[in-house]
């Protein structure tokens, strides 16, 4: 997704991946929901500064208050990369 974004564009990435990557994080199937906090850190740092200060901060609370052990375990596990983001 990184890739296909920094080829494609940051327009591309706005209108297209980062739609797809919300709907991701909002999934039924916990795995796939531990998979886009490990795309959290990446997201960010091709993300404009709206987007990390409104967008994907709420999807990192969601992420930390997530039903799954494994969900939250790997939120705060790539806390620091996200914050490194910044």
């Amino acid at each position: 997704m990184i890739n296909i974004s920094l080829v494609l564009g940051k327009e591309i990435f706005l209108r297209i991946l980062f739609p797809v990557f919300k709907k991701l994080s909002n999934d039924s199937i916990w795995g796939v929901r531990r998979a886009a906090v490990e795309m959290l850190p990446q997201i960010s740092s091709i993300s404009p500064i709206e987007i990390k200060n409104g967008a994907l901060i709420e999807i990192f609370k969601k992420f930390s208050q997530d039903q799954s052990k494994w969900v939250k375990t790997a939120a705060f596990q790539f806390l620091g990369p996200y914050i490194a983001t910044y």
